[in-house]
């Protein structure tokens, strides 16, 4: 997704698949306009946060694990962190001070590590637990769901928004009037077309997760808070923003050359973070 981003703000990318979190940093970034979503005839095709835990275990509730061993994702996923980030405190568990983080890395490992009794309990992306249990990799029956969030929206295809208006027309009428084969049908669940969605509707859950408990939160919350009026995309982060046009920042001052060798470093040592949003579901 990182360099799908940046190839769509330098122009050199037209159409694109985003996956949910960093949908909104292809809006922000590159100035994608998100047009449709897999789905079926009435709504879009989406996933949940689930916690789940073995059902063996005596744990009923979220309050019930404090002090256990609890897998989230990565930081930068939707489900595995920046959700539980935003939504466990207002029931009653807090993250990072009610337990301590513990980063499987992919979704299917923090399934898998409950499974194996390595983890207490994982937050995951309920579509990816439900694969996993289809392709025969768990038994679903194992499992016990204690928590389930509002459905968030999968993958978003979108648009640059520079691209030009008769092309642009008519591709939207090629996605919306497809219809999915059946082993497409069968890949995706039961999705058979690509459902009409737009960024400022559909994407309002993930943008108020991030504001409130993800990755640079405290940042969007407040720009958000002075931006004008009208406004449908908020900045997840000024380092995204930041790795986006580094070579426009400017480098006279001392502080300024500071931050260009800070990007260099992080984009040798850490940028891993946001590579890795290339290589999972949500």
């Amino acid at each position: 997704n990182a360099a799908e981003i940046e190839a769509m703000r330098s122009g050199r990318l037209h159409v694109g698949g985003f996956s949910t979190g960093p949908t909104a940093f292809a809006v922000n970034i590159a100035g994608a306009v998100p047009f449709a979503i897999k789905g079926y005839e009435k709504d879009f095709q989406g996933y949940n946060l689930i916690v789940i835990v073995k059902k063996s275990s005596p744990y009923q509730k979220l309050a019930d694990l404090k002090g256990k061993k609890f897998a989230h994702t990565s930081p930068s996923s939707n489900s595995g962190h920046m959700a539980p980030m935003a939504l466990f405190p207002k029931e009653g568990l807090a993250p990072d001070k009610d337990y301590k983080i513990l980063f499987s890395g992919k979704h299917d490992q923090s399934v898998l590590g409950v499974n194996s009794g390595d983890y207490d309990a994982a937050a995951v992306a309920s579509d990816v637990f439900h694969r996993m249990g289809v392709r025969g990799q768990i038994k679903e029956d194992d499992f016990r769901v204690i928590y389930r969030s509002a459905k968030f929206p999968t993958s978003s295809f979108a648009y640059a928004h520079d691209l030009e208006p008769a092309f642009r027309d008519k591709m939207l009428k090629c996605f919306y009037d497809y219809r999915f084969t059946e082993e497409m049908k069968k890949a995706f669940d039961g999705a058979d077309r690509f459902f009409p969605i737009n960024y400022k509707e559909h994407w309002a859950v993930v943008r108020d997760v991030a504001e409130g408990g993800g990755v640079g939160a405290p940042v969007p919350a407040l720009v958000g808070r002075r931006a004008p009026g009208g406004l449908i995309g908020r900045p997840l982060s000024l380092l995204a923003g930041a790795l986006g046009i580094g070579d426009q920042l400017p480098a006279k001052s001392e502080q300024e050359r500071a931050a260009h060798n800070a990007l260099a470093t992080f984009r040798t040592s850490g940028f891993g973070y946001f590579l890795e949003q290339s290589t999972r579901p949500q």
